[in-house]
């Protein structure tokens, strides 16, 4: 039976009483749900998966299931850019994209460009005094249009770089069997499924055959258009509902907390008759804290009866730690590092660092004024805005005014999307 190492301190015991038990029922439910749909091999993805995969082991020989476990290394950045190969100019769309304190360079550079490259395109663009300066969803669309319309050179490079990644990725999913004549899923936190996506677009370029892979997500905000509701099964969060919940739910803690201990898949190269991946070299700035959570999952596992928490039972944890974090959980989870773009240029606590000037920016209809208008004030996003919001003012009544203000802001932008749909 697994032991503790050290003491429990306050992150270990609220990770026991929440997270844990989060993670297991999420894990038992992909196993049973896959079994019972005939799959007979499972493929946890990088890095948010690997947890799963370390529980998935131990659950699947407790409940004797005949199915095949593999983990494997990739990342949006590797399939984004091997995708780029092929798919033309429609490559603009996942790199212009928005996301917490974006950049031209940052935006450059989701392409795989060199420094040499990226000021090229800068001269073309207008955008070389401001390399840096971190730019609003109105403005990234702005560079979308230039990029599409006046560099001369963007596209060139784009294609340059992609053909390698290409080349690579193919290698190495043959080596891990995804070309096999087995019915297979992808097992992974979710969100969009874009992933599974651009996995089963490779594939089919590969194959020259139509692949549309299967996934089981933790929770799905909506399904990319090409995807058939019964390919992707979703638990805790689906698409155009569940809006309550998902306003009391913070996607970058839950990444942060169940990720790997290693840096991101970077791409592939081939060693002997083997093919691995190439890790950023970065490592994950959150190792020792990841390495702790997964020892405390497994004690978990082994010391737990028989018998299913129902989701709503779930959700009441959830929703108050990520929703209404005490000014205790705020602090331990909120200092954990986090980025939220396709490569971890510039890393920030989860719970970013706002100040009153900040603070003033994110009520609802200021912030609503700033990103979807000409403004000239940025927001500086955070991954976890309710920690934010406690680690500044604390949980009285100006903590409850602008969690409150944070759930609007977010309701309304579920609601315009389902509505969108």
């Amino acid at each position: 039976m697994a032991q503790l190492d050290k003491p429990a301190n306050d992150s270990d015991i609220i990770f026991l009483h929440v997270f844990a038990p989060v993670l297991t029922q999420y894990v038992t439910w992909v196993l049973k749900t896959a079994y019972k749909d005939g799959k007979k091999r499972l493929y946890f993805l990088a890095r948010d998966g690997w947890m799963m995969y370390e529980l998935a082991k131990k659950i699947s020989s407790k409940l004797n299931l005949n199915m095949d476990l593999r983990y494997i290394y990739v990342s949006r950045y590797v399939l984004r850019n091997a995708e780029y190969y092929f798919i033309g100019r429609r490559c603009i769309d996942s790199i212009c994209v928005g996301g917490i304190d974006i950049t031209f360079y940052k935006i450059m550079k989701r392409a795989a460009l060199t420094d040499k490259e990226i000021l090229i395109v800068a001269e073309e663009t207008g955008y070389k005094d401001r390399l840096n300066e971190c730019l609003s969803y109105v403005q990234i669309q702005e560079l979308k249009k230039r990029l599409d319309g006046f560099s001369l050179s963007f596209f060139d490079f784009v294609y340059a770089h992609s053909k390698g990644f290409y080349e690579d990725i193919t290698n190495y999913f043959e080596y891990v069997g995804l070309t096999d004549d087995v019915k297979f899923a992808v097992v992974d936190s979710g969100w969009l499924g874009t992933t599974a996506v651009s996995m089963g677009n490779i594939l089919s370029y590969m194959t020259k055959r139509q692949i549309d892979i299967s996934g089981y997500y933790f929770g799905l905000y909506e399904l990319p258009k090409s995807v058939k509701n019964k390919n992707f099964k979703a638990y805790y969060l689906h698409p155009n509902i569940n809006i309550g919940r998902k306003t009391r739910f913070s996607i970058c803690l839950f990444e942060t907390l169940f990720s790997a201990p290693v840096g991101m898949t970077m791409g592939y190269r081939t060693e002997e008759e083997k093919v691995v991946p190439i890790l950023s070299t970065s490592g994950n700035p959150n190792k020792n804290v990841i390495e702790r959570n997964k020892d405390l999952l497994m004690i978990y596992e082994s010391y737990l009866e028989a018998g299913d928490l129902s989701v709503g039972k779930l959700e009441k944890l959830l929703s108050l730690i990520m929703g209404k974090p005490t000014k205790e959980e705020a602090k331990i989870f909120g200092n954990l590092q986090f980025c939220d773009d396709v490569l971890e240029l510039q890393m920030q606590h989860v719970a970013a660092d706002w100040d009153e000037i900040e603070l003033r920016k994110q009520s609802f209809f200021r912030k609503i004024l700033i990103k979807f208008f000409k403004s000239k004030e940025k927001l500086h996003e955070s991954g976890w805005p309710e920690a934010s919001i406690v680690n500044l003012v604390g949980t009285g009544i100006r903590g409850k005014w602008a969690l409150f203000n944070e759930r609007l802001y977010k309701r309304g932008m579920y609601v315009r999307k389902a509505i969108k749909k």
